[in-house]
């Protein structure tokens, strides 16, 4: 932010203005975000009285470059001293004197807000509609599905029945399909050991 080599004018003024201006009210749509938002004109025919009483007004510079426009905001006093904000850089999506006209009216607009410290666009998060907010809600997470409970005399007679190591692996792990008590898988890891010396042996 640049200033004048004084403010000790601008700055009492500055003070008494915010003190007495209040947010704009906020007219329009907008259908992207679905947020209200204070066109310019209102801005401008809200503010314009307050700065008047206190010696103020506000002065837009419009500079263009390649594909950028630039917007410049000064709030000028009466007294010569004067406050200005570094430019605001905006793209042009659409290189025409419509998509020019689009992007400027959007960067007056947005400049004017901070420099009179008035919100002239709805809170995303303190607006934000019930239905968004429950799409920006990570999903439940879905229980995992209850195992059955495992009979422990057909499971040793299913591992029992293995004819290799590698055979006895693959039915070994069909344990874990099951809930099994402590003691019965104790008893399993007691037969699979059993199990993997005597299939061993056989080689």
């Amino acid at each position: 932010m640049k200033k004048s080599e004084s403010i000790a004018k601008i700055a009492p003024a500055i003070v008494a203005m915010q003190a007495e201006l209040g947010n704009t009210k906020k007219t329009k749509l907008n259908p992207f975000y679905k947020k209200m938002y204070a066109s310019l004109d209102v801005i401008i025919n809200d503010i314009k009285p307050v700065l008047a009483k206190h010696g103020l007004c506000v002065l837009q510079d419009i500079e263009t470059r390649d594909d950028r426009v630039i917007v410049t905001t000064m709030l000028l006093h009466e007294s010569g001293e004067w406050i200005e904000q570094e430019g605001l850089a905006l793209k042009l999506e659409k290189v025409t004197s419509q998509g020019a006209g689009i992007v400027i009216t959007y960067g007056r607009r947005y400049s004017l807000a901070p420099m009179l410290n008035i919100a002239s666009e709805e809170d995303d998060d303190g607006n934000i509609s019930e239905g968004e907010k429950d799409k920006n809600k990570p999903a439940p997470q879905k229980p995992a599905p209850k195992k059955p409970k495992g009979d422990l005399e057909d499971f040793l007679k299913l591992m029992q029945s293995s004819t290799s190591l590698e055979d006895l692996r693959i039915r070994y792990e069909e344990y874990k399909k099951y809930t099994w008590t402590q003691d019965e898988f104790k008893e399993i890891e007691g037969e699979k050991g059993r199990l993997k010396i005597s299939l061993g042996a056989k080689k």
